[in-house]
């Protein structure tokens, strides 16, 4: 277990991934979504002190609370600023941002990333499509999710290192996603 390690889980709600809305009905992206927020919450416990779970939904509180995780309001205003809501809550450990929908996500895959941020230093696990799934650091950080954040999260520390695992840089976005792990996805 990484020594002060916090981990941070922002889940919006589990009625969420509106991309999938198409090929899935509401109770199956529910069900997903829930599954995967499980996965992650639980292979986080595996190396870290404390697992925040950052949500506005109380559907997410309390399978978190169910979890044993720290809830932490967020404060709606998109994905950096409840990143952000989870690092205040860090208080200045050492802490890793992980998406909720890393449907691979395992703790040996997390223990690598969570022992450099622990060390000082700064990580960053580009997904597929150039975003960033996992980020590490110790203290504040200008926070930039989005399109494209990887090269926007490395420009602002071009010193971090670089994870690439798949089991942290696929994530469950789009039916593409969906489909490339199994997860059957009608055609429409």
């Amino acid at each position: 277990m990484a020594d002060r390690l916090v981990a941070i889980i922002p889940i919006r709600s589990l009625d969420g991934k509106s991309r999938l809305a198409s090929h899935l009905d509401p109770a199956a992206r529910t069900s997903m979504i829930r599954d995967l927020a499980v996965r992650v919450i639980a292979a986080s416990a595996g190396v870290s002190t404390r697992v925040v779970v950052v949500s506005r939904d109380p559907a997410v509180a309390s399978l978190a609370r169910d979890l044993d995780a720290q809830t932490v309001a967020d404060p709606g205003t998109g994905l950096d600023a409840a990143a952000t809501a989870g690092v205040d809550a860090a208080d200045g450990a050492p802490w890793i941002v992980l998406h909720g929908d890393l449907p691979l996500v395992t703790s040996l895959a997390i223990a690598p990333v969570a022992e450099r941020a622990c060390a000082g230093r700064t990580v960053l696990v580009p997904s597929l499509d150039g975003g960033t799934n996992v980020l590490a650091h110790t203290g504040a950080f200008a926070f930039s999710f989005g399109p494209g954040s990887f090269h926007r999260h490395l420009a602002h520390r071009p010193d971090a290192d670089v994870v690439v695992d798949p089991r942290l840089g696929i994530d469950l976005d789009t039916p593409t996603h969906a489909s490339a792990l199994g997860v059957p996805v009608p055609v429409t």
